[in-house]
């Protein structure tokens, strides 16, 4: 019938990439699918880290991905979360950075062994056979990544203009929907950015139903609603007032300015 779509064809679809290397490579052939699932939802998520400027001392592109997340999204048990996360460690495909109260581990992303069989070019390295320095200059977004970045913004935002945008909206997991509201906060300090994140993500996550906000007992779904609604301008203006010392660089402050929205 003309004019219409099947509904297999791939433009219907939001697709996650799974590198063949990690099906092909007998290195990796001892991996659950569960873990190679893992591997492409953390995969999925390199390009919004690298937007948001998210590198550590190395110059190494972060990510985070808590036990909470992963056992929401998998549908499975914490021990099996902490199982999926060392079998990928163990595999060399990421690295995970301890941070220390109680604060989610930082997790580098690596490419799979054999990627150059399918095309991939190497990492290029400086004459000393090491990565070339990271600055800050060279950390800035070209105008073809900005103009990628942007045409990525515009592909979301038209996903969750659909119809259907609410229940897209519902599946999407609460970090998913934070990182992509900050991820239209320009030259924002990528510090404050990250802890703002991460205090948005663990409210969002907090099994508890009531918190503590403002001095105040509220209800936790009130509290994720109001955090999930807000914008890139409203996390720039907490972050003005943090800059400016209107407001301490504490959890607790920086959670009722955010729900205050700014």
């Amino acid at each position: 019938m003309a004019g219409k779509t099947d509904w297999w064809d791939a433009g219907e679809f939001t697709f996650f990439r799974l590198p063949r290397a990690i099906i092909e490579n007998e290195k990796y052939a001892a991996l659950s699918g569960d873990a190679k699932l893992l591997y492409t939802l953390l995969l999925n998520r390199i390009s919004l880290s690298a937007a948001n400027g998210w590198r550590d001392g190395a110059g190494e592109i972060f990510l985070y991905f808590t036990n909470a997340e992963i056992c929401r999204t998998l549908h499975c048990s914490a021990g099996k979360a902490t199982a999926l996360l060392r079998a990928l460690e163990g595999c060399g495909l990421i690295r995970r950075a301890r941070q220390g109260l109680g604060r989610p581990d930082r997790i580098c992303v690596r490419p799979p062994e054999g990627m150059a069989k399918y095309g991939v070019k190497p990492v290029k390295k400086g004459a000393s056979g090491t990565p070339k320095t990271v600055t800050p200059e060279s950390q800035k977004p070209t105008p073809r990544k900005t103009e990628e970045r942007k045409k990525e913004i515009r592909k979301n935002e038209s996903i969750l203009s659909h119809p259907d945008a609410g229940a897209a909206l519902s599946a999407m997991a609460p970090r998913q929907i934070i990182e992509k509201n900050v991820s239209a906060c320009e030259g924002a300090d990528p510090a404050l950015l990250e802890e703002l994140v991460e205090i948005m993500a663990d409210a969002c996550d907090d099994p508890s139903p009531y918190l503590r906000v403002d001095g105040q007992i509220r209800s936790r779904d009130r509290v994720r609603d109001r955090l999930l609604a807000l914008d890139a301008r409203q996390i720039s203006a907490v972050m003005e007032q943090v800059e400016k010392g209107a407001v301490p660089r504490r959890r607790p402050e920086l959670l009722a300015a955010l729900c205050r929205g700014g």
